[in-house]
């Protein structure tokens, strides 16, 4: 049913599931669910096919319980669809372009990484190229020193070169230490 809305185009409605062989056959043997009522519509922004929407079994009232569905609520549900796919393109092309984004950078990471020997460095690029991945306001990359028994700070973000005697790193690396025991 999904695939055949999906590759139509076109809303479906099925007023009385248990008539229609394509539902009966398979709602409460396969799922442990029974399926009364059903409407289906495709879900697509203008060429590109997203995909479909089923509901299933309307809800009636309490007196009532639960009557199948209309004309009207079909025409509802594509109103419905049609609102939100813009949305869910929105949301879809977000996605797309964020993952490209963390691809990039961390092919900008790897790149660093594999072209020098220079442990600081490689740290440095590590703090500094991560924020194309997440955004933070400040990365430390701290290395445990076996002979100090502490972690030492060794590069942070948007800081070229690392005083270990600035207050700002010894007052980072207390709170790192701290941070450590707890």
């Amino acid at each position: 049913i999904i695939a055949s809305v999906f590759e139509s185009r076109t809303a479906l409605l099925i007023p009385d599931c248990s008539l229609d062989p394509r539902v009966a056959s398979v709602s409460d043997k396969q799922i442990n669910f029974v399926a009364k009522s059903m409407m289906a519509a495709p879900l697509y922004f203008g060429e590109r096919e997203l995909g479909a929407l089923q509901v299933f079994n309307k809800n009636g009232d309490e007196t009532t319980g639960s009557s199948p569905f209309s004309e009207d609520d079909l025409d509802f549900l594509n109103l419905v669809t049609s609102c939100a796919l813009p949305y869910i393109e929105n949301a879809r092309l977000f996605a797309l372009e964020r993952k490209a984004k963390e691809l990039t950078a961390l092919g900008k990471i790897s790149k660093e990484i594999t072209s020098t020997l220079d442990i600081d460095g490689v740290l440095n690029t590590v703090a500094n190229l991560s924020s194309e991945i997440a955004p933070y306001e400040r990365v430390v990359v701290s290395v445990f020193d076996s002979l100090q028994q502490k972690f030492v700070i060794r590069a942070i973000s948007r800081c070229e070169v690392i005083d270990p005697l600035s207050g700002e790193i010894l007052a980072l690396t207390e709170l790192h230490n701290e941070l450590a025991i707890r």
